[in-house]
């Protein structure tokens, strides 16, 4: 009774825990993302994870990894930046992949005001990224099935336990 009365409590930890994290993440604007390609090695291969976190424009240097969309392509590019320069409606930047032996050919132009900056790269854990919302699921599913097993054995403590009856004799049982 005690191991499933700890294990209980683990899992209902665990799944708070993956709640939380989940509203962090929402919370603090950090964006988690697959790598798909080879460009930045070795800072980050194909398959490992990057987390960025939105970052003032005003804060950019040469040197950070930012994450943007090149021109013309709807999928972000996580590249350096090689040069920045103000404009009259954001900022300017070159940037080039760190395995690429040439700076990318277009020049970005950043406007929102806030950018996702590199903070961190979790090696192979990109395919984590792809299943996320069936993870969060899973916590959250798991996380009730708990609650629901405690509210169950909290309503069965309060009944009294009913003991059967000895089972009736038959009038043939009564004449022995």
């Amino acid at each position: 009774m005690r191991r499933r009365r700890l294990l209980d409590v683990i899992c209902l930890a665990v799944g708070l825990l993956v709640v939380a994290g989940g509203v962090y993440i929402h919370l603090a604007d950090v964006r988690m993302q697959p790598v798909l390609s080879g460009s930045m090695r070795p800072a980050f291969s194909p398959g490992d994870l990057v987390i960025t976190e939105s970052v003032p424009l005003s804060s950019l240097a040469p040197g950070d990894v930012i994450a943007f969309y090149a021109p013309g392509s709807n999928v972000a590019t996580l590249h350096r930046i090689v040069t920045i320069s103000d404009s009259g409606s954001g900022r300017l930047v070159t940037t080039k992949g760190d395995a690429n032996s040439v700076a990318d050919p277009w020049t970005g132009r950043l406007s929102d005001p806030t950018v996702p900056r590199l903070v961190a790269v979790v090696p192979w854990l990109g395919w984590l990224s792809q299943i996320r919302l069936l993870i969060f699921a899973a916590a959250g599913l798991a996380l009730l099935a708990v609650l629901l097993l405690e509210i169950w054995r909290l309503r069965r403590r309060g009944r009294p336990l009913r003991r059967s009856s000895a089972p009736a004799r038959s009038v043939n049982d009564a004449s022995r």
